[in-house]
């Protein structure tokens, strides 16, 4: 079995398209006006309406806007520069919850919110000589 991709269903798809387009800085695939995808090495980010949904899958499964219990992960290059960049975004980019920060786990993170409150990390592996 494969993980072929993680779907955020919102309430608020052209707001968090564009939230995912300058955090990944690529533009999402439009397959319809309530289904937009970014494919990244490995997996697929797509956003879908709740209301698409719930017309074409299952009426009343999904609340946009309502998950606090889980978080996607991006690993980058540099983590420092992507913090740089994320920080000079305008509003209503105030999606930047923490500096870089060293883990136990050999990791540097930076912790962000999207628009519909899900948490977003974005890591960088630690070499021995970074540590």
């Amino acid at each position: 079995m494969t993980l072929a991709s993680t779907v955020l269903l919102t309430d608020q798809i052209q707001r968090l398209a564009d939230f995912y387009a300058a955090l990944l800085q690529k533009a999402p695939t439009w397959y319809r006006d309530d289904y937009a995808a970014f494919d990244t090495p490995g997996s697929t980010l797509a956003l879908f309406t709740v209301a698409g949904h719930d017309e074409y899958i299952r009426q009343g499964a999904a609340v946009g806007g309502e998950n606090r219990s889980m978080k996607i992960e991006f690993e980058v290059s540099d983590i420092r520069t992507t913090y740089e960049r994320l920080r000079e975004h305008e509003e209503p980019y105030d999606w930047v919850r923490s500096p870089p920060a060293d883990m136990p786990w050999d990791t540097r993170i930076v912790v962000l919110r999207d628009p519909d409150d899900h948490l977003v990390e974005l890591y960088e592996p630690l070499g021995d000589q970074e540590r």
